[in-house]
C-alpha cells in the first residue's frame, strides 16, 4: 500500500492501471478520496481551506451588517442635481372665456386646476390667480412657472406684462398647428403679489378648453421632472424602435428564396 501510495503521488493514472480500475471513472476517484484521507498533509490542507471559506463568509457577513448600518444611521448631503423641490399652483383660479352660444359675451368663473370646459377651437380662454411668496408655507422655494401646451398658442402675462408667448411665430413644415411641449417661464423677482394670467388659444377642438396644472420651481428642478417623468416612457419607445430596426434587418439576412412557377 505504502509504494502505490507513493505511485499515485506521482502518477495517479499509474496508480489506478496498478488497480486494474482505469476502466471505471469512479473507483479512481473513490482512490483518490481514499488517499487523500489516508494522507495527513491533504487532510490539513482541508482544514485549511475550510477556515479560510469560513472566513471569507465570516468578513462578507460583517461587511453587509456594516453597510446596512451606515445606511440606514448616517445621512450625507443631498448633491444631487435634481434635489430641489417642484410644487402645483393650487388655489382658486379665474377662469373666463367666450360664450358663443350667448353671441360672444365673455363669462367667467371660479375653478381649480385641472379644468375642462367644451371650448370651439380659435376661442380664448384665460385663467388668472395671485401668486404666493417667492417660498411658500410648505418651504418651497420657487422663482418659474411651468406648464403644458397641447397644441394652443399662450401668452403668459404678469398683471399686464407680458412675460411669454408660445406658438405665435412658430413656422412649422407640414401643419399650421402649434407644437405639443413644456413651457418654462423665469418670473421677475418682484413677482410676489401679482397676478399671473395664461391665454391659451387652443387649435383643435379636443384640445381647447383643456386647462392643465401649473408647476413651480426652479428652471432646474421642473426641467428634472418633466425628464423624470418622461423617460420611462422615452426608453420603452427606444427599446420598440431597436427592437424593429433588428427584426427589419434580420429579416434581410435570414430570408427563404421562394420559386413560383406559372
Amino acid at each position: 500500500m505504502t509504494n502505490l501510495h507513493s505511485l499515485w503521488k506521482k502518477d495517479p493514472s499509474k496508480a489506478c492501471n496498478s488497480l486494474k480500475a482505469c476502466n471505471s471513472l469512479k473507483a479512481c476517484n473513490g482512490l483518490n478520496f481514499y488517499f487523500m484521507e489516508d494522507n495527513p498533509e491533504e487532510a490539513q490542507n482541508r482544514k485549511k481551506r475550510r477556515q479560510y471559506t469560513a472566513l471569507v463568509y465570516l468578513a462578507c457577513l460583517l461587511t453587509g451588517i456594516v453597510f446596512l448600518v451606515v445606511l440606514f444611521t448616517y445621512r450625507s448631503p443631498d448633491i444631487r442635481f435634481n434635489n430641489e423641490r417642484v410644487g402645483r399652483l393650487t388655489g382658486t383660479f379665474r377662469i373666463s372665456w367666450k360664450d358663443t352660444d350667448s353671441g360672444g359675451a365673455v363669462r367667467s368663473e371660479t375653478g381649480n386646476l385641472p379644468y375642462r370646459r367644451k371650448i370651439p377651437a380659435g376661442e380664448q380662454v384665460t385663467y388668472s390667480i395671485i401668486l404666493p411668496e417667492a417660498k411658500t408655507s410648505t418651504g418651497l422655494f420657487y422663482n418659474s412657472v411651468m406648464l403644458r401646451a397641447l397644441h394652443e398658442y399662450v401668452r403668459v402675462y404678469l398683471d399686464d406684462e407680458l412675460l411669454y408667448e408660445f406658438g405665435y411665430d412658430q413656422s412649422v413644415a407640414f401643419s399650421d398647428a402649434p407644437n405639443n411641449g413644456w413651457l418654462v417661464v423665469r418670473l421677475p423677482d418682484d413677482f410676489a403679489g401679482k397676478v399671473l394670467s395664461v391665454e391659451k388659444t387652443g387649435y383643435y377642438d379636443n384640445y381647447a378648453g383643456s386647462l392643465q396644472n401649473v408647476y413651480l420651481g426652479t428652471k432646474n428642478a421642473l426641467v428634472f421632472y418633466v425628464l423624470s417623468s418622461c423617460l420611462p416612457l422615452l426608453f420603452v419607445n427606444l427599446c420598440i424602435i431597436l427592437l424593429s430596426l433588428f427584426i427589419l434587418a434580420a429579416s434581410f439576412f435570414f430570408k427563404r428564396k421562394y420559386t413560383v412557377y406559372q
